[in-house]
């Protein structure tokens, strides 16, 4: 059932953005064309500038833009990155095709103006709709932080006494009404206060001794090293 479910929420989160970004490609490729260009030139530039700015968007926002904004923020950034590409490549698209008509055409025709009303409008347009969807960005719930897919399960949230998102992995601490706390990583609990895990958790100090030489109070006390 677990798999069933994780299965549609990807289909709705990541096919829809996935079609339309691969839709968007045969516009990149029409956006810089020209009359009388090497086909295969054009190609391979859109394909080398398509690779680059994925290498660079991956490991831009994995490893620096959500360590310093935030997923929420890196969301709208990525909306507004988005909105922005958009007005370009269609801004150069309809100026392509102004420039050929013009070159058709031997008459100054009023109504091949390069930014006609209807142009300037769809321009206009596009910032626009990226405005709703960046605003509507909800802040990522520090219970989907803490418990991960497993969040649908529990009917009880602790109190979050911190949550923080890192390079590395997103981290929370929270504190039940008892006072248990319990340190959360990526969507999983790595360490408690709650005395089973406490008494596996002092367990695990035995391995060092168990692992040295002569373990005695010394080396506990850094006298000796390995």
């Amino acid at each position: 059932m677990n798999f069933q479910l994780d299965l549609v929420r990807c289909l709705w989160a990541i096919l829809p953005a996935a079609c339309l970004w691969g839709a968007s490609f045969p516009l990149a490729l029409v956006a810089p064309a020209s009359r009388g260009q090497d086909p295969g030139r054009l190609v391979g530039g859109v394909y080398a500038a398509n690779t680059l700015g994925a290498i660079m968007g991956a490991t831009g926002f994995s490893v620096l833009l959500i360590a310093w904004l935030g997923t929420r923020r890196a969301q709208q950034v990525l909306i507004g990155i988005s909105a922005v590409s958009a007005l370009v490549m269609f801004e150069s698209i309809f100026w392509q095709a102004w420039r050929t008509r013009k070159t058709v055409s031997s008459h100054n025709d009023p109504s091949e103006r390069p930014l006609t009303l209807r142009t300037a409008l769809a321009l206009l347009t596009l910032p626009g709709l990226a405005v709703l969807p960046a605003w509507s960005v909800p802040e990522v719930p520090k219970g989907l932080i803490a418990y991960g897919r497993y969040l649908a399960t529990w009917t009880y949230l602790p109190d979050f006494l911190y949550v923080g998102e890192g390079m590395n992995a997103s981290v929370a601490v929270s504190e039940y009404l008892d006072g248990t706390r319990s340190f959360h990583v990526s969507g999983k609990v790595e360490a408690s206060s709650a005395s089973q895990d406490m008494r596996l958790q002092r367990m695990l100090g035995h391995i060092p001794g168990l692992m040295h030489p002569h373990p005695g109070p010394r080396w506990w006390l850094g006298a000796e090293r390995v």
